[in-house]
């Protein structure tokens, strides 16, 4: 094996790391907006939930 083989095999061993990586730190996001996205919703929910029990006990009662 050649000393240029050698180096393109490093290289392509240091892009696979790399995209592991970028791999790695997306699926952290996507974990962390999902998180997000369901504490906006319950918080959302709870506020109408409330908004809407409000005026309807009026109402019914």
């Amino acid at each position: 094996m050649s000393s240029e083989d050698v180096t393109k095999e490093h290289e392509i061993s240091d892009i696979v790391r790399f995209n592991e990586a970028v791999d790695q730190a997306l699926a952290e996001s996507v974990v962390s907006y999902g998180e997000a996205a369901d504490v906006a919703r319950n918080v959302f929910l709870g506020i109408l939930g409330h908004d809407l029990r409000s005026p309807l006990g009026a109402i019914l009662l």
